[in-house]
């Protein structure tokens, strides 16, 4: 009797910018794994995809023009209103340090931590950074596929592929993707799904 084959390691990432979007590197990503787990949900696998290094910059801005808007509305609270002045103050502070975390430190560990696989049964996502999220999606439930470009992933050419499942906490969400592995990630989805045999609803 042999043993099963242990799962595949995430591949090593030193988070560098090597990023290619070529349609044949997006087809390789695109590769239905050998390594699926026998019960779809119940163990969490190793993910051989990172998402695009790009992510990396997306992030940084986003919480650079989040933690911006913060900080000025405590700035102008604490010059306009003496009451609140010491409370401002303190938050604006606290916004500081927390932008600084989700600035400089934040984007490398979620460039680490966010991966995916698509396997001949099902669709996973890892995300998070301070804690981690873990999502999969079998064909057999999937709605609906869709790639989403807010304004700021469309300033790095990146995109979100999110999958409505029959049950909402059960949807998966990608964000971070390359343009073009996205919507080639949305076409393989597609596909797979409607060759899928089972109850969609």
């Amino acid at each position: 009797m042999t043993s099963p084959e242990a799962p595949r390691p995430d591949p090593p990432s030193d988070g560098g910018d090597r990023h290619s979007s070529g349609p044949g590197d997006a087809a390789a990503r695109l590769t239905v794994s050998d390594s699926a787990s026998p019960v779809l949900g119940l163990h969490p696998r190793a993910l051989s995809h990172p998402v695009c290094p790009r992510a990396k910059s997306m992030w940084r801005l986003n919480a650079l023009i989040t933690n911006s808007v913060i900080l000025a509305v405590l700035v102008v609270a604490a010059l306009l209103w003496e009451p609140v002045r010491i409370w401002s103050l303190i938050l604006a502070a606290v916004t500081i340090v927390s932008a600084l975390v989700e600035i400089f430190l934040a984007p490398s560990i979620r460039y680490r931590v966010h991966r995916w696989d698509l396997t001949d049964q099902a669709v996973y996502a890892r995300s998070g950074w301070v804690t981690q999220h873990w999502q999969v999606a079998p064909f057999s439930r999937i709605q609906t596929v869709e790639a989403k470009r807010g304004p700021v992933q469309r300033m790095f050419r990146l995109a979100s592929v999110k999958v409505t499942t029959a049950s909402a906490s059960a949807d998966v969400t990608i964000v971070g993707l390359d343009e073009q592995d996205a919507d080639s990630l949305v076409q393989s989805l597609t596909e797979a799904t409607q060759s899928t045999l089972g109850d969609a609803t």
